[in-house]
């Protein structure tokens, strides 16, 4: 097509070009198998997290927004996720951790 592009040489063999791999599954596998580790941190240790802890105090929120952060939740969101469940204790005085979690759902 654009004689620029071409080699000099027009005796040299194509050049061949790479090829990946053909993708096994696709990107919806590749997500799924991402967020395994989210789902699994969100199932058993938050849950773990509730409870260990009867009442809700700050050591509750300080430990749910690391567990969130491990999660691969973000930073970003899990600090306000944290932030948004501490004003509302505040607010609607949660007495005990179920409601707490309650709300975390909720949200």
């Amino acid at each position: 097509m654009f004689s620029i592009f071409r080699s000099k040489n027009s005796n040299a063999a194509p050049v061949a070009e790479a090829v990946s791999p053909p993708d096994s599954g696709g990107w919806l596998a590749k997500l799924k198998s991402g967020l395994s580790k989210t789902r699994a941190v969100l199932n058993t240790d938050v849950s773990e997290l509730f409870s260990r802890h009867g009442s809700v105090d700050d050591a509750l929120f300080d430990e749910l927004e690391v567990l969130l952060i491990n999660a691969d939740v973000g930073v970003h969101a899990a600090t306000k996720l944290v932030s948004n469940l501490r004003t509302e204790a505040k607010k609607i005085k949660f007495r005990t951790q179920r409601h707490c979690r309650q709300h975390l759902k909720a949200c």
